[in-house]
């Protein structure tokens, strides 16, 4: 569970970074730098508390307190089980193929939109920051890089284009 202690910010080259140590990964402790949108969700989580709204980012680093919690300060025995019902609600719960999603679908849906967008090209930068190995991203993702080298499978179509005219 993610608490608010564990989330720092650091500036570069002018720009604001969000990271989030994580203490207890599958692979060990490890930091991972969250995307800059990702600011905007925890404002409107830290928002909710009374204790919190008024505390810059710089200033939660001294919060000892779950970040994913219920107003009352409660924290949610299983938020895979919460997930679960958002989806529901939402019309969500299976994808387009009829597999049903889950809290884990985030991490699927945040490896796959990294590669398709190509924001960052190095796999290696991508496993560290997911704490998995290459190997694993190209066993599940390698097919998508056919998305991306459409282009060249495809062929010229300027050059087909004007052997037509």
């Amino acid at each position: 569970y993610l608490r608010w202690k564990n989330i720092s910010e650091f500036e570069k080259d002018g720009k604001l970074f969000l990271q989030i140590k994580i203490p207890r990964g599958k692979t060990g402790t490890r930091t991972v730098i969250a995307r800059h949108s990702v600011r905007q969700y925890l404002q409107r989580i830290k928002n909710r508390f009374p204790d919190l709204k008024d505390l810059k980012f710089s200033e939660l680093a001294n919060v000892d307190a779950f970040v994913f919690r219920l107003r009352d300060g409660t924290i949610p025995k299983d938020l895979h089980g919460a997930f679960k019902r958002v989806l529901e609600e939402c019309g969500l719960l299976k994808d387009a193929d009829g597999n049903q999603r889950s809290l884990y679908s985030l991490r699927h849906t945040y490896a796959t939109f990294q590669l398709l967008r190509r924001e960052v090209p190095d796999l290696h930068l991508i496993s560290k920051n997911m704490g998995t190995s290459i190997k694993m991203l190209e066993d599940h993702y390698s097919h998508l890089e056919v998305f991306h080298k459409a282009d060249v499978l495809a062929g010229d179509t300027d050059r087909i284009a004007r052997r037509m005219s």
